[in-house]
């Protein structure tokens, strides 16, 4: 979240090492969920079942119907993420965890649900999840993935409302910033420069060079490089549209 992918990997491994050599399953079931969850914020669902496989066998044998819940959602995002069909599991996790009584969460699950049901196609459902999200979220307060919600509300838009698309975009990009979220600004600032890249590519690069300055630990991770990818194309639509300069005379090489 705070832009330090690696100092994270790191420091949740080593939890979910001590929690295994410890002896309370309860502790390592926390930390075979958090690896799992930021494993699936940084966009790698084979390492999200990796720990998520992990952790339903503990859940399963200690009879842990929380986290047990929890794993099935997360194995329903990667499934979904890698293109098998994962939005039932997710779905079915989703019912198990309500069922559980438990408030925790909830908004994080939905933004997953609307992940997979927008990569399955389904826009309806997504922007139902979405919503979903909000509700729940204004409820328990959760604010986790709140600039998410607003960036996944406005890429789902933009075939349908640009106006409400672009307002979607960049409250997630004003949200993250407020919450120093440094990784989630980066991304809502992708997602809206991709939108302005055509319709205000100026725009569109000053989004990109204030979500991109300074790079610190963000500077090795995929949406880095699509940033400055991003960059690279705004400049060329910016020099397209650039009008012609008339040569003026006594300018070229050799009249002096």
């Amino acid at each position: 979240m705070l832009g330090e992918p690696e100092e994270a990997v790191a420091r949740s491994r080593d939890a979910v090492q001590l929690a295994r050599d410890g002896s309370q399953p309860s502790t390592l079931v926390l930390a075979l969920h958090f690896a799992a969850v930021l494993h699936q914020f940084r966009g790698d669902p084979d390492t999200v079942r990796e720990y998520a496989s992990a952790n339903l066998a503990v859940a399963i044998e200690h009879r842990f119907a929380f986290w047990q819940a929890g794993v099935t959602v997360l194995l329903g995002w990667a499934g979904a993420a890698t293109g098998a069909e994962g939005t039932v599991l997710l779905e079915q996790g989703i019912e198990a965890w309500r069922a559980t009584g438990s408030r925790t969460y909830p908004a994080y699950f939905f933004v997953l649900l609307a992940d997979a049901r927008s990569r399955g196609g389904d826009t309806d459902g997504a922007l139902a999840a979405l919503d979903e999200a909000d509700r729940v979220g204004a409820v328990t307060r959760e604010r986790l993935c709140e600039s998410e919600v607003h960036r996944l509300r406005g890429e789902l838009l933009a075939g349908r409302s640009t106006g409400r698309a672009e307002a979607s975009l960049r409250t997630a990009v004003t949200t993250a910033c407020a919450q120093q979220a440094r990784a989630l600004e980066l991304r809502a600032a992708l997602s809206l420069a991709r939108f302005l890249r055509d319709r205000a590519p100026n725009e569109a690069r000053a989004v990109l060079v204030t979500a991109t300055t300074p790079t610190g630990g963000l500077r090795n991770t995929p949406e880095m490089a699509e940033a400055l990818a991003l960059l690279r194309s705004c400049a060329l639509v910016l020099n397209d549209l650039a009008p012609d300069v008339p040569e003026q005379p006594g300018s070229r090489p050799g009249t002096h």
